[in-house]
């Protein structure tokens, strides 16, 4: 079943996304990133997304996650139905999301922007350019 549950904050939406077997993200425009997707996957939810904008650089169809063409709802459908029929390959996406998610981590990130800005700095101060 679905419910239509409005405008959530932050923390109310977390607590529906653990409570949740799957997460339809069914995005019609170039989404840049979609945050939805990575509280989901943290949350032990699976997440089916329209194959839009930045997306597919989250989700790999059948590895992280399922992708889908978000102008056709049939193809929606049987990627539903695919999860009702395959619990255990479900399970095993779910399961290695887990990895996947540490890119994601603020302070990982933080970490790899700083070596990216350390590099430039060197770079600039040893006279090499490059545009």
């Amino acid at each position: 079943s679905v419910n239509f549950l409005g405008k959530k904050t932050h923390s109310e939406t977390l607590r529906y996304l653990r409570s949740a077997d799957i997460c339809i993200v069914p995005s019609r425009w170039q989404e840049p990133f979609g945050n939805i997707i990575l509280d989901a996957m943290s949350s032990g939810a699976l997440v089916i997304a329209a194959d839009i904008g930045g997306i597919p650089e989250i989700i790999q169809d059948k590895k992280t996650g399922l992708l889908f063409d978000p102008e056709n709802t049939k193809e929606l459908k049987e990627k539903i139905d695919w999860v009702r029929s395959h619990p255990l390959e479900k399970e095993k996406i779910v399961a290695k999301v887990c990895h996947s998610l540490k890119k994601y981590d603020p302070h990982e990130h933080g970490i790899r922007l700083e070596s990216v800005l350390n590099m430039a700095i060197s770079r600039h101060a040893a006279g090499i350019h490059r545009p």
